[in-house]
């Protein structure tokens, strides 16, 4: 029983493993970007003039502490060595401090300690006048339109992650530009117990700059009445609208073909030649084809649609034939189905494309009916009906197993139901006994003992 219990557990583990699993976990810690442990002196008003820590400063020789981002894909440099941190499209990129000193004891000197301050202000940001603390953290955004943003302030900052009363990760879901500052005080006391009151404060501040990117290079068609999305090689007669999927860095330039009554084939609209806004409407009649690049990737997108209803151009868009071919197969008795492909008439065939426009195959086309080209063939069924049959083999040969697995299937006989009688049941007859053994018999072979039985015992009537 055992042996087969577990030969059966075997049989459905191999299944489960054969079958596809999507695993999607965001392990932040897979990546991670150092990108700034430098401490600058800075003038005791308004954090400004930062200058490098000479070797007479408390703060020479040894580091606070290190801004280190995580969540994005991979990292980039603009042209002046700013890091451009690229991810996916609605993940946010986070930033963390690691503090690798202990706050009241900086260094290892007990004399040596990050101030309280009580009223500090940032001149750089324009950070009036305020409670500091041990420590403000400052962060300025700029988005895609060159536009700051209000200056995010984080005060005692490094109090509160030394206690851990706060994760020290700050979360940028948006794109842009990110300037970070985090200014401090330190206190430095007299190790001479007569001097215990003289104190000495210096100012210090940790830079950062970086930029946030989406690394991607999509974006989406919608059409401007039903609003559903467009496929690449589709029509819509009506129009469309461009959207960027709030990737704001993206290059993206449309143009528009039109047909020119006097020649074959298209003709460029060299006034429609040009870059696209986001959220921009196209309802002209044409063929449009939109380029997206990602200027820090180099990544390139391309999707063609047609805005109109002529069968010729919607043809164009959808199999990549040129005008010329069209029309000479439609002299030649082709039609155009409602998607755009080509069905021939004589011979029986029709061409088939995919969604980049390239012909895929040329099938038989049978009873009016385009062929759609071979797709690709599933065996996950195959497998499931072999560990079924697999499984049933074992268990009909185990008795045991066969019956616990299907004794529970089994139907309970149910009990009959009475059936109420109106009328008076007399009292049966009394009849003699047989003197002869083998007439007790009934017809199958067994002594008929109910005469035995009720002879001194009258019938019972059904609850009415």
């Amino acid at each position: 029983m055992k042996k087969t219990v577990a030969i059966l557990a075997s049989l459905l583990l191999a299944f489960t493993c054969m079958i596809p699993m999507n695993v999607d976990a965001k392990d932040k810690d897979a990546l991670k970007y150092y990108v700034s442990d430098e401490s600058y002196s800075v003038s005791d008003k308004g954090y400004v003039n930062p200058q490098r820590i000479s070797q007479d400063d408390p703060h020479f020789g040894w580091k606070l502490g290190r801004f280190v981002v995580q969540g994005h894909t991979r990292v980039v440099e603009d042209d002046h060595g700013v890091p451009i941190f690229l991810k996916n499209t609605k993940d946010e990129v986070d930033l963390k401090f690691e503090l690798n000193q202990n706050i009241n004891e900086l260094n290892g000197d007990p004399l040596v300690t990050i101030y309280d301050q009580a009223k500090g202000f940032d001149e750089t940001f324009g950070v009036n006048q305020m409670k500091f603390g041990k420590g403000m953290l400052l962060i300025q955004h700029t988005n895609f339109e060159n536009n700051k943003g209000e200056v995010i302030k984080h005060d005692n900052f490094l109090e509160k992650t030394q206690l851990k009363q706060t994760d020290s990760i700050v979360a940028l879901k948006e794109e842009g530009d990110y300037e970070v500052l985090l200014d401090y005080c330190i206190m430095e006391k007299s190790d001479n117990i007569a001097l215990s009151w003289r104190k000495k404060y210096t100012y210090y501040q940790i830079p950062v700059k970086f930029k946030v990117r989406n690394g991607n290079c999509m974006f989406a068609l919608f059409d401007k009445k039903s609003g559903s999305e467009i496929a690449n090689t589709s029509k819509c007669e009506e129009g469309f609208v461009l959207d960027n999927i709030n990737s704001h860095y993206l290059d993206i330039n449309v143009k528009r073909e039109v047909m020119n009554n006097g020649r074959d084939g298209l003709v460029e609209d060299v006034r429609f030649n040009r870059p696209a806004k986001p959220k921009e409407v196209f309802d002209k009649e044409g063929v449009y084809t939109i380029k997206a690049k990602n200027r820090y990737t180099q990544d390139e997108v391309e999707k063609k649609v047609y805005v109109g209803n002529d069968e010729v151009l919607i043809s164009y868009v959808k199999t990549g034939q040129s005008i010329d071919d069209i029309r000479s197969f439609i002299e030649q008795g082709a039609t155009i189905d409602e998607n755009g492909n080509i069905i021939f008439e004589e011979p029986d065939m029709v061409v088939v494309t995919d969604d980049k426009g390239e012909v895929e195959e040329i099938h038989i086309r049978q009873e009016d009916e385009v062929v759609e080209p071979e797709q690709p063939k599933h065996y996950g069924w195959f497998v499931a009906i072999a560990v079924i049959a697999i499984v049933g083999f074992v268990v009909s040969k185990n008795e045991t197993l066969k019956s616990k697995l299907f004794g529970a299937f089994k139907k309970k006989e149910e009990p009959k139901e009475l059936i109420d009688c109106d009328y008076e049941v007399k009292e049966p007859k009394q009849i003699d006994e047989p003197k002869d053994e083998e007439t007790k018999k009934d017809s199958d072979g067994k002594e008929d003992d109910s005469n035995e039985d009720h002879k001194d015992e009258k019938p019972q009537l059904g609850d009415e």
